[in-house]
């Protein structure tokens, strides 16, 4: 079975460590990311393919929730979503190969 697997991706003012961050998950085979810029100082502006950048002006308890139901409820043609931080990397060889274990699961 052929996964589509992305991540997404709440973040505010943290521009700085987006590169690396982007740069290791490819590594590892995530093929889209969804970053929900969350009111950053400087906007997050990202010209790679394989990013959507969404801008998310909510200023409400929950917000980041919202998001991330956003996120999941928009882009349903994703076998997997991923939801985690800047500071948060998934540690794995390979994400697909990972994965494929669980296909007849829901969430991991």
């Amino acid at each position: 079975m052929i996964n589509k697997i992305a991540l997404c991706l709440f973040i505010k003012d943290e521009n700085d460590y987006l590169k690396e961050w982007l740069e290791y998950h490819r590594s590892i085979g995530i093929q889209h990311f969804f970053v929900y810029d969350n009111n950053s100082k400087i906007p997050i502006v990202n010209t790679d393919s394989d990013v959507t950048v969404i801008v998310w002006k909510e200023d409400i308890v929950g917000k980041q929730s919202n998001a991330y139901y956003h996120c999941a409820n928009n882009n349903k043609d994703y076998r997997w979503i991923g939801f985690i931080d800047t500071d948060e990397f998934i540690i794995v060889d390979n994400i697909v190969d990972f994965l494929d274990n669980y296909n007849n699961y829901n969430s991991v």
